[in-house]
Protein backbone atom coordinates (compact mmCIF):
# COMPACT_ATOMS: atom_id res chain seq x y z
CA UNK A 1 0.00 0.00 0.00
CA UNK A 2 1.43 3.51 -0.41
CA UNK A 3 1.02 5.45 2.34
CA UNK A 4 -1.49 7.83 2.14
CA UNK A 5 -2.49 7.05 -1.59
CA UNK A 6 -4.93 4.57 -0.79
CA UNK A 7 -2.93 2.61 -3.45
CA UNK A 8 -2.01 -0.89 -3.99
CA UNK A 9 1.36 -1.96 -5.08
CA UNK A 10 2.08 -5.00 -6.91
CA UNK A 11 3.51 -7.20 -3.50
CA UNK A 12 5.90 -9.77 -6.30
CA UNK A 13 7.47 -5.95 -7.52
CA UNK A 14 8.08 -4.51 -4.52
CA UNK A 15 9.39 -7.18 -3.17
CA UNK A 16 11.86 -8.29 -6.03
CA UNK A 17 12.92 -4.00 -6.03
CA UNK A 18 13.59 -4.35 -1.87
CA UNK A 19 15.68 -7.43 -2.71
CA UNK A 20 17.50 -5.86 -5.66
CA UNK A 21 18.53 -2.76 -4.30
CA UNK A 22 19.49 -4.87 -0.84
CA UNK A 23 21.51 -6.50 -1.84
CA UNK A 24 23.05 -4.33 -4.78
CA UNK A 25 23.44 -1.54 -1.68
CA UNK A 26 25.48 -4.59 0.07
CA UNK A 27 27.33 -4.90 -3.17
CA UNK A 28 28.56 -1.10 -3.41
CA UNK A 29 29.23 0.27 0.08
CA UNK A 30 30.62 -3.28 0.95
CA UNK A 31 33.06 -3.42 -2.21
CA UNK A 32 34.02 -0.15 -1.83
CA UNK A 33 35.22 -0.31 1.91
CA UNK A 34 36.82 -3.37 1.58
CA UNK A 35 40.38 -4.46 -0.97
CA UNK A 36 42.00 -7.97 -0.99
CA UNK A 37 44.64 -6.82 -2.99
CA UNK A 38 47.15 -3.81 -2.59
CA UNK A 39 49.62 -1.93 -4.98
CA UNK A 40 52.34 -4.09 -3.80
CA UNK A 41 50.14 -7.22 -5.06
CA UNK A 42 50.64 -8.43 -1.69
CA UNK A 43 47.12 -9.96 -0.43
CA UNK A 44 44.66 -8.55 2.85
CA UNK A 45 41.67 -7.08 3.59
CA UNK A 46 41.68 -3.45 4.56
CA UNK A 47 39.77 -0.91 3.59
CA UNK A 48 40.57 1.01 0.26
CA UNK A 49 41.36 4.20 1.35
CA UNK A 50 43.36 2.42 4.56
CA UNK A 51 44.88 0.50 1.79
CA UNK A 52 46.22 3.83 -0.10
CA UNK A 53 43.47 4.37 -2.76
CA UNK A 54 43.63 7.88 -3.64
CA UNK A 55 40.62 10.09 -3.79
CA UNK A 56 39.02 12.33 -6.48
CA UNK A 57 41.69 11.19 -9.45
CA UNK A 58 40.61 10.28 -12.89
CA UNK A 59 42.66 6.78 -12.91
CA UNK A 60 42.96 4.59 -9.99
CA UNK A 61 46.05 1.92 -9.91
CA UNK A 62 45.67 -1.60 -11.18
CA UNK A 63 45.36 -2.50 -7.87
CA UNK A 64 41.66 -1.45 -6.94
CA UNK A 65 40.47 -1.66 -10.21
CA UNK A 66 38.37 -5.20 -9.54
CA UNK A 67 36.89 -3.79 -6.13
CA UNK A 68 35.63 -0.39 -7.80
CA UNK A 69 34.11 -2.34 -10.88
CA UNK A 70 31.99 -4.39 -8.38
CA UNK A 71 31.39 -1.27 -6.69
CA UNK A 72 30.32 0.20 -9.81
CA UNK A 73 28.56 -2.68 -10.62
CA UNK A 74 26.74 -2.63 -7.67
CA UNK A 75 25.50 1.07 -8.49
CA UNK A 76 24.15 -0.10 -11.46
CA UNK A 77 22.60 -3.04 -9.91
CA UNK A 78 21.25 -0.45 -7.11
CA UNK A 79 19.94 1.75 -10.55
CA UNK A 80 17.86 -0.95 -11.71
CA UNK A 81 16.46 -2.21 -8.59
CA UNK A 82 15.05 1.78 -7.72
CA UNK A 83 14.23 1.74 -11.46
CA UNK A 84 11.53 -1.55 -10.61
CA UNK A 85 10.43 0.34 -7.51
CA UNK A 86 9.37 3.38 -9.61
CA UNK A 87 7.98 1.79 -11.89
CA UNK A 88 5.60 -0.21 -9.70
CA UNK A 89 4.85 3.27 -8.10
CA UNK A 90 3.80 4.29 -11.49
CA UNK A 91 1.81 1.40 -12.37
CA UNK A 92 -0.37 1.48 -8.88
CA UNK A 93 -1.31 4.74 -9.81
CA UNK A 94 -2.41 3.49 -13.52
CA UNK A 95 -4.27 0.59 -12.11
CA UNK A 96 -5.83 2.15 -9.13
CA UNK A 97 -6.30 -0.66 -7.58
CA UNK A 98 -7.79 0.41 -4.21
CA UNK A 99 -5.68 -1.43 -0.95
CA UNK A 100 -7.56 -2.47 1.78
CA UNK A 101 -7.38 -1.24 4.84
CA UNK A 102 -5.62 -3.06 6.99
CA UNK A 103 -3.69 -5.33 4.65
CA UNK A 104 -2.25 -7.54 7.80
CA UNK A 105 -5.28 -9.02 8.40
CA UNK A 106 -7.12 -9.82 12.11
CA UNK A 107 -3.52 -9.40 13.98
CA UNK A 108 -3.15 -6.10 13.23
CA UNK A 109 -5.01 -3.67 15.68
CA UNK A 110 -3.16 -1.03 16.89
CA UNK A 111 -4.29 2.67 15.86
CA UNK A 112 -2.74 2.60 12.26
CA UNK A 113 -5.54 -0.44 11.40
CA UNK A 114 -8.37 0.90 12.53
CA UNK A 115 -8.61 3.83 9.83
CA UNK A 116 -9.67 3.16 6.06
CA UNK A 117 -7.72 3.94 3.56
CA UNK A 118 -6.64 6.32 2.82
CA UNK A 119 -6.79 7.98 5.59
CA UNK A 120 -8.95 11.28 6.58
CA UNK A 121 -7.10 14.13 7.00
CA UNK A 122 -7.73 14.40 10.78
CA UNK A 123 -7.64 10.68 11.82
CA UNK A 124 -9.99 11.02 14.56
CA UNK A 125 -11.98 13.30 15.93
CA UNK A 126 -11.67 12.44 19.52
CA UNK A 127 -8.63 11.42 21.15
CA UNK A 128 -8.51 7.22 21.50
CA UNK A 129 -8.04 6.31 24.33
CA UNK A 130 -5.10 3.38 24.36
CA UNK A 131 -5.60 0.68 27.16
CA UNK A 132 -2.88 -1.70 27.43
CA UNK A 133 0.04 -2.91 29.52
CA UNK A 134 2.03 -0.25 31.21
CA UNK A 135 5.67 0.57 30.00
CA UNK A 136 7.00 1.50 33.86
CA UNK A 137 6.40 -2.24 35.56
Amino acid sequence: MLPGSGRQRRAGSARLSFLVTTVSAQLLHCSARRCHATEDGSSRSDFLGAAGMPRRVADYPDAFSDWNFVSSLGAYVFAAGMAVFFANLMFAFVRKAPAPANPWGQGATTLKWTLPSPPPFHQFDTLPRVVGPSLDS
